[in-house]
Protein backbone atom coordinates (compact mmCIF):
# COMPACT_ATOMS: atom_id res chain seq x y z
CA UNK A 1 0.00 0.00 0.00
CA UNK A 2 1.20 3.24 -1.03
CA UNK A 3 2.41 5.46 2.21
CA UNK A 4 2.02 9.49 1.69
CA UNK A 5 5.84 10.54 1.89
CA UNK A 6 4.72 13.67 4.49
CA UNK A 7 3.31 10.77 6.69
CA UNK A 8 6.73 9.18 6.44
CA UNK A 9 8.43 12.23 7.10
CA UNK A 10 6.73 12.67 10.51
CA UNK A 11 7.59 8.62 10.92
CA UNK A 12 11.59 9.58 10.62
CA UNK A 13 11.28 12.24 12.62
CA UNK A 14 9.49 10.69 15.43
CA UNK A 15 12.31 7.63 14.79
CA UNK A 16 15.23 9.72 14.63
CA UNK A 17 14.14 12.08 18.32
CA UNK A 18 13.39 8.62 19.71
CA UNK A 19 16.50 7.03 18.89
CA UNK A 20 18.81 10.09 20.41
CA UNK A 21 17.04 9.51 23.12
CA UNK A 22 17.04 6.10 24.05
CA UNK A 23 21.13 6.26 23.06
CA UNK A 24 20.95 9.23 26.16
CA UNK A 25 19.15 6.56 28.58
CA UNK A 26 21.60 4.28 27.44
CA UNK A 27 24.56 6.50 28.42
CA UNK A 28 23.19 7.27 31.82
CA UNK A 29 22.57 2.89 32.67
CA UNK A 30 25.82 2.11 31.15
CA UNK A 31 28.12 2.61 33.85
CA UNK A 32 25.44 0.80 36.42
CA UNK A 33 25.98 -1.96 34.70
CA UNK A 34 29.97 -2.14 33.63
CA UNK A 35 31.26 0.63 36.04
CA UNK A 36 32.45 -0.95 39.52
CA UNK A 37 33.34 2.16 40.85
CA UNK A 38 29.71 3.36 40.48
CA UNK A 39 28.64 -0.27 41.48
CA UNK A 40 30.75 -0.11 44.30
CA UNK A 41 29.81 3.35 45.28
CA UNK A 42 26.18 3.23 44.81
CA UNK A 43 25.01 -0.39 44.72
CA UNK A 44 26.52 -1.76 48.04
CA UNK A 45 25.32 -2.29 51.39
CA UNK A 46 22.29 -0.90 52.89
CA UNK A 47 22.11 0.63 49.06
CA UNK A 48 21.94 -2.51 47.23
CA UNK A 49 18.08 -3.34 46.99
CA UNK A 50 17.70 0.62 45.37
CA UNK A 51 20.14 0.50 43.13
CA UNK A 52 19.36 -2.71 41.94
CA UNK A 53 15.50 -1.99 41.57
CA UNK A 54 16.44 1.42 39.86
CA UNK A 55 19.27 -0.49 37.54
CA UNK A 56 16.03 -3.01 36.58
CA UNK A 57 13.68 -0.35 35.80
CA UNK A 58 16.26 1.59 33.49
CA UNK A 59 17.04 -1.31 31.54
CA UNK A 60 13.32 -2.77 31.48
CA UNK A 61 12.89 0.81 30.22
CA UNK A 62 15.63 0.27 27.32
CA UNK A 63 15.03 -2.93 25.96
CA UNK A 64 11.35 -1.91 25.74
CA UNK A 65 12.38 1.36 23.70
CA UNK A 66 15.18 -0.52 21.69
CA UNK A 67 12.48 -2.90 20.37
CA UNK A 68 9.56 -0.33 19.87
CA UNK A 69 12.16 1.97 17.59
CA UNK A 70 12.73 -1.35 15.58
CA UNK A 71 10.24 -4.30 15.42
CA UNK A 72 6.99 -2.37 17.00
CA UNK A 73 4.53 -3.34 14.02
CA UNK A 74 1.30 -1.32 15.64
CA UNK A 75 -0.55 0.85 12.65
CA UNK A 76 0.54 3.85 15.25
CA UNK A 77 4.29 2.70 15.34
CA UNK A 78 7.17 4.67 13.69
CA UNK A 79 9.55 1.94 13.85
CA UNK A 80 11.93 0.47 11.48
CA UNK A 81 9.95 -2.68 10.29
CA UNK A 82 7.17 -0.02 9.73
CA UNK A 83 8.93 1.75 7.46
CA UNK A 84 10.99 -0.88 6.02
CA UNK A 85 7.23 -2.35 4.53
CA UNK A 86 6.78 1.12 3.11
CA UNK A 87 9.84 0.86 0.67
CA UNK A 88 8.18 -2.43 -0.45
CA UNK A 89 5.45 0.25 -2.28
CA UNK A 90 6.82 0.50 -5.69
CA UNK A 91 4.99 4.11 -5.96
CA UNK A 92 6.17 5.17 -2.67
CA UNK A 93 9.67 4.64 -3.42
CA UNK A 94 9.23 6.11 -6.73
CA UNK A 95 8.29 9.13 -5.00
CA UNK A 96 10.65 9.27 -2.56
CA UNK A 97 13.45 8.93 -5.09
CA UNK A 98 11.79 11.82 -7.38
CA UNK A 99 12.33 14.41 -3.92
CA UNK A 100 15.43 13.37 -3.07
CA UNK A 101 16.71 13.72 -6.76
CA UNK A 102 15.15 17.36 -6.53
CA UNK A 103 17.87 19.82 -5.78
CA UNK A 104 18.47 22.12 -8.62
CA UNK A 105 19.74 24.80 -9.45
CA UNK A 106 17.21 27.49 -9.91
CA UNK A 107 17.53 29.68 -13.11
CA UNK A 108 16.65 32.98 -13.27
CA UNK A 109 13.92 33.66 -16.14
CA UNK A 110 15.80 36.66 -17.78
CA UNK A 111 19.10 34.18 -18.21
CA UNK A 112 19.80 33.92 -21.90
CA UNK A 113 18.65 30.59 -23.59
CA UNK A 114 22.38 29.35 -23.75
CA UNK A 115 23.14 29.58 -20.29
CA UNK A 116 19.80 28.48 -19.66
CA UNK A 117 20.78 25.14 -21.50
CA UNK A 118 23.84 24.66 -19.76
CA UNK A 119 21.89 25.11 -16.21
CA UNK A 120 19.22 22.77 -17.09
CA UNK A 121 21.94 19.99 -18.26
CA UNK A 122 23.70 20.26 -14.66
CA UNK A 123 20.29 19.81 -13.26
CA UNK A 124 19.66 16.82 -15.26
CA UNK A 125 23.31 15.54 -14.63
CA UNK A 126 22.71 16.01 -10.49
CA UNK A 127 19.35 14.39 -10.59
CA UNK A 128 20.87 11.40 -12.35
CA UNK A 129 23.30 11.32 -9.69
CA UNK A 130 20.98 11.78 -6.59
CA UNK A 131 18.67 9.31 -7.87
CA UNK A 132 21.36 6.92 -8.16
CA UNK A 133 22.75 7.72 -4.86
CA UNK A 134 19.18 6.96 -3.58
CA UNK A 135 19.13 3.72 -4.83
CA UNK A 136 22.85 2.65 -3.58
CA UNK A 137 21.53 4.14 0.21
CA UNK A 138 18.31 1.27 -0.04
CA UNK A 139 20.32 -1.36 -1.29
CA UNK A 140 22.42 -0.29 2.03
CA UNK A 141 19.23 -0.05 4.49
CA UNK A 142 17.67 -3.42 3.01
CA UNK A 143 20.97 -4.84 3.28
CA UNK A 144 21.64 -3.88 6.72
CA UNK A 145 18.03 -4.25 8.02
CA UNK A 146 18.17 -8.34 7.14
CA UNK A 147 21.78 -8.58 8.41
CA UNK A 148 20.19 -7.13 12.57
CA UNK A 149 16.99 -8.96 12.16
CA UNK A 150 19.77 -12.17 11.89
CA UNK A 151 22.06 -10.86 14.43
CA UNK A 152 22.59 -12.45 18.14
CA UNK A 153 21.90 -8.82 19.65
CA UNK A 154 18.00 -8.76 17.71
CA UNK A 155 17.39 -12.38 19.57
CA UNK A 156 18.98 -11.24 22.96
CA UNK A 157 17.29 -8.33 23.22
CA UNK A 158 13.87 -10.25 22.25
CA UNK A 159 14.63 -12.89 24.68
CA UNK A 160 15.57 -9.94 26.93
CA UNK A 161 12.14 -8.14 26.87
CA UNK A 162 10.20 -11.38 27.84
CA UNK A 163 12.64 -12.62 30.72
CA UNK A 164 12.63 -8.77 32.27
CA UNK A 165 8.82 -8.89 32.29
CA UNK A 166 8.56 -12.59 33.98
CA UNK A 167 11.21 -10.79 36.39
CA UNK A 168 9.86 -7.71 37.75
CA UNK A 169 8.46 -8.69 40.79
CA UNK A 170 9.52 -8.26 44.03
CA UNK A 171 9.73 -11.96 45.69
CA UNK A 172 9.86 -13.16 49.37
CA UNK A 173 11.81 -16.13 51.10
CA UNK A 174 12.76 -16.92 54.68
CA UNK A 175 15.13 -13.80 55.01
CA UNK A 176 12.76 -11.11 53.66
CA UNK A 177 11.68 -9.36 50.67
CA UNK A 178 13.59 -9.10 47.77
CA UNK A 179 13.74 -6.37 44.89
CA UNK A 180 14.06 -7.69 41.44
CA UNK A 181 17.76 -7.97 40.34
CA UNK A 182 19.20 -7.78 36.83
CA UNK A 183 20.88 -11.16 37.82
CA UNK A 184 18.20 -13.14 37.72
CA UNK A 185 17.10 -12.55 35.03
CA UNK A 186 20.37 -14.45 32.71
CA UNK A 187 21.49 -11.11 30.16
CA UNK A 188 24.04 -11.81 27.67
CA UNK A 189 25.94 -7.99 28.79
CA UNK A 190 26.74 -6.54 25.87
CA UNK A 191 24.14 -7.21 23.18
CA UNK A 192 22.14 -4.01 24.46
CA UNK A 193 25.10 -1.70 23.05
CA UNK A 194 25.63 -3.72 19.57
CA UNK A 195 21.59 -3.06 19.31
CA UNK A 196 21.53 -0.07 19.29
CA UNK A 197 25.16 0.32 17.41
CA UNK A 198 23.80 -1.63 14.88
CA UNK A 199 20.37 0.58 14.91
CA UNK A 200 22.45 3.63 14.31
CA UNK A 201 23.69 2.79 10.59
CA UNK A 202 19.75 2.34 9.83
CA UNK A 203 18.12 5.16 11.17
CA UNK A 204 20.56 7.23 9.46
CA UNK A 205 20.29 5.77 6.17
CA UNK A 206 15.94 6.01 6.99
CA UNK A 207 16.70 9.79 7.77
CA UNK A 208 18.56 10.27 4.50
CA UNK A 209 16.27 8.53 2.54
CA UNK A 210 12.86 10.00 3.72
CA UNK A 211 13.89 13.59 4.92
CA UNK A 212 17.20 13.81 3.06
CA UNK A 213 18.66 15.00 6.57
CA UNK A 214 21.43 13.65 8.60
CA UNK A 215 22.97 14.06 11.86
CA UNK A 216 26.54 15.04 13.46
CA UNK A 217 26.83 11.76 15.36
CA UNK A 218 29.98 12.94 16.92
CA UNK A 219 29.07 16.01 18.58
CA UNK A 220 25.98 13.88 19.22
CA UNK A 221 28.24 11.30 20.79
CA UNK A 222 30.33 14.10 22.95
CA UNK A 223 27.88 15.66 24.33
CA UNK A 224 25.38 12.86 25.90
CA UNK A 225 28.79 10.63 26.95
CA UNK A 226 29.63 14.11 29.18
CA UNK A 227 26.32 14.69 30.14
CA UNK A 228 26.17 11.26 31.42
CA UNK A 229 29.20 10.97 32.37
CA UNK A 230 28.59 14.51 34.96
CA UNK A 231 26.03 12.53 36.32
CA UNK A 232 27.70 10.16 37.67
CA UNK A 233 30.46 12.22 39.17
Amino acid sequence: MSVDTKKLEAMVDNLVSSYLSTVFDFRVLEPMLYRKDVIDRHGRAERAPGFASIRFGLYYHLILECWKLACDDDDRSYSVRRIRKAFNDTATVSRLRHEYGNLQISIDQSVDPHTRAVFEQINQEDRAKRESEFDTKLDEFRRLWDLFLSSPQYTTIDKARKKVAAHSEVTQSAGGFRAKDLSDVGIKWGHERLFIEDLREIVDLVNHLVRRAGLTWSQFDEQTKRDALNFWK
